[in-house]
């Protein structure tokens, strides 16, 4: 995944990783087909895909660039699932940036949280 990580962070540079380039301020949407049974089959490389993809387009902002990615799931998801609690959510970002050199902030400096206790 680091390989495609970096590959997909810097779409909108020619660096010759990719033969895709948007236009500066351009998305990419990824359209995953039956992303609901995919979810259900693969849930670690479904969970691979979301967190990789929050990752590229974190690792951007931080740098001053707009995000680049965006998932677009098509499927019949048959009941919402949740994604966790704000805490859960917080230890998958301490994950991603603390993979970040020199980044000491903890994911609820990066998110925020209103008085409810939901990302801001």
């Amino acid at each position: 995944m680091n390989a495609w990580i970096d590959c997909l962070t810097d779409l909108d540079a020619d660096t010759g990783m990719t033969d895709i380039q948007v236009a500066k301020g351009g998305c990419v949407i990824l359209q995953v087909d039956n992303a609901a049974d995919f979810q259900q089959r693969c849930p670690e490389q479904y969970q691979a895909l979301l967190e990789c993809t929050a990752f590229i387009n974190y690792r951007r902002v931080e740098v001053g660039n707009l995000p680049i990615l965006t998932l677009m799931p098509i499927g019949f998801f048959q009941r919402a699932r949740p994604i966790g609690k704000p805490e859960d959510i917080s230890k998958i970002i301490d994950r991603i940036a603390s993979r970040l050199a020199g980044d000491a902030r903890t994911a609820d400096e990066i998110i925020g949280y209103d008085e409810n206790g939901l990302p801001s």
